[in-house]
């Protein structure tokens, strides 16, 4: 019995020996791990605040949208102070009317209340749902525009910089801002002819 132990003992040594040595040995050569090279790494980016502020075509949509929103908020404005001078017209009037004619002056304006504060609702989802498309189209525009920039750069990744973003620091020299910017603005022009 006490042979068997330290058979068993030896066995287990020589089995711990063995899994110490393949845990700590260098991999081989033919071994299925590989170290990336970063040199054969080519990285740009773009500045993304950069391009918004300068490309013709986000410039142009964001003013038109800008402008519709103010003409339906200018639009909302009027309505909601004709709802205002009603209401206190009404108030003014209200000691000399019958229950019922108060009653149903009243209705009428939370009625017309109503109606405004859904108008309101309809013109924010559809500004919503013009903003929305207006960022897919942005999204496809670049992404489209850089698939076609990169056959030629072959650029392994191209990111977006932007103050704040995840980017902390990135060289001058990978900067492809300007060149891109033109290269869309330029697209973007044959696009509107």
């Amino acid at each position: 019995m006490k042979n068997l132990s330290i058979v068993l003992n030896l066995v287990l040594a020589i089995a711990v020996a063995v899994l110490y040595y393949l845990h700590f040995k260098s991999p081989t050569s033919g071994s299925k791990t590989s170290s990336l090279n970063l040199k054969d790494v080519h990285i740009a980016y773009i500045n993304t605040d950069t391009l918004l502020e300068h490309y013709d075509f986000f410039v142009k949509t964001k003013n038109e949208l800008k402008a519709e929103e103010e003409t339906n908020s200018g639009s909302l404005n009027a309505q909601a102070n004709s709802l205002q001078r009603e209401y206190e017209e009404a108030q003014s009037k209200v000691s000399s009317m019958t229950a019922s004619q108060a009653q149903s002056v009243q209705e009428s304006l939370q009625r017309k209340q109503q109606a405004l504060m859904q108008r309101k609702e309809e013109l924010q989802d559809a500004y919503g749902k013009k903003l929305q498309d207006m960022n897919d189209m942005l999204a496809t525009k670049i992404h489209d525009y850089l698939k076609t920039y990169n056959k030629e750069k072959k650029f392994d990744y191209i990111l977006g910089y932007q103050k704040g973003s995840g980017i902390l620091f990135a060289k001058d020299e990978l900067d492809v801002t300007p060149e891109v910017l033109k290269g869309m603005n330029e697209t973007y022009s044959k696009e509107k002819k």
